[in-house]
């Protein structure tokens, strides 16, 4: 199963180096849904400044025939694919930046699986911005190139990604998690 999605991603896009994949159980969740992710959160709207994509559901992503069909859902730029009743597909030219895509569509489920959770999933009662709202946000989001801009002093890929390693160091010991 892994192989298949994994290599569909690396067999077209030469940028990404990396491909992360998971079955958390709210991105799985947000996945079925037919609404797909919504824009309930900022970690949702900095994902929709990726143009997140959305691929169908084929059953267990066992067939190598899907790869093909897997890598044009994605296209040639998006770098965040929902594959339908299975989970996220995330991919970076670095660790540190298919990561950070991850934990933002991993963050926009939780928050959208809660949210519907709390008004039984009647989306009437969701605070969904309106189209103004959502225009604006998006063009607040500063990092959509996630600190490749030369002339940038933050990037906030890395800054996630050092923040969850100095996490996993303190409660697991660096001697411990590092090969």
């Amino acid at each position: 199963q892994g192989f298949v999605v994994h290599s569909s991603v690396h067999a077209v896009r030469k940028d990404c180096h990396v491909v992360w994949h998971n079955h958390h159980f709210d991105t799985t969740a947000c996945s079925i849904t037919k609404f797909g992710l919504l824009p309930l959160s900022q970690e949702a709207i900095v994902l929709l400044r990726q143009d997140v994509k959305y691929h169908p559901f084929e059953g267990s992503a066992t067939d190598l025939n899907e790869r093909e069909r897997i890598a044009k859902s994605l296209g040639p730029t998006s770098k965040v694919l929902i594959l339908l009743n299975h989970g996220p597909v995330t991919a970076g030219e670095t660790v540190e930046e298919a990561f950070f895509y991850m934990y933002l569509v991993t963050l926009a489920s939780t928050w959208q699986a809660r949210a519907l959770a709390a008004v039984g999933g009647d989306l009437s009662k969701m605070n969904i911005p309106s189209d103004e709202i959502l225009k604006a946000a998006l063009d607040r989001v500063k990092y959509e190139d996630l600190g490749k801009d030369p002339s940038a002093t933050y990037n906030e890929a890395e800054a996630a990604w050092n923040g969850i390693a100095r996490l996993m160091e303190s409660k697991f010991g660096a001697e411990n998690i590092y090969c």
